[in-house]
């Protein structure tokens, strides 16, 4: 299976979604806390979620591009575009081990 990471964000291709997943309209798949950039998909591209998960659905062509919030056809230069091609994706966001607190948590970007 074919992996992809943009900062925070990992791709991994699935043979397939789970069947009750539901489709959101919302194309962004991660925000970054601390400014105003996301990172989200674009053209053909539905994402799904399920159970806490999230997917993508790729219909023929797509992309994952890190864009600011504010107007998202403005490229933010600190990732570069990825091309994903038709298929399934499963959206993992990178997480971290704070030793002090004992505790996982989702990484601020």
């Amino acid at each position: 299976m074919k992996q992809f990471r943009q900062g925070d964000v990992l791709l991994i291709q699935v043979n397939d979604i789970p069947k009750n997943a539901q489709k959101v309209t919302e194309k962004i798949i991660a925000h970054g806390e601390s400014s105003n950039h996301c990172h989200r998909v674009t053209n053909n591209v539905e994402v799904m979620e399920c159970n806490g998960e999230t997917y993508l659905q790729v219909n023929n062509e797509g992309s994952l591009e890190h864009v600011l919030v504010s107007n998202p056809t403005t490229w933010t230069k600190e990732h570069y575009p990825i091309k994903l091609k038709k298929g399934y994706y499963k959206v993992i966001k990178q997480v971290e081990y704070d030793p002090y607190e004992d505790h996982i948590r989702n990484v601020m970007d």
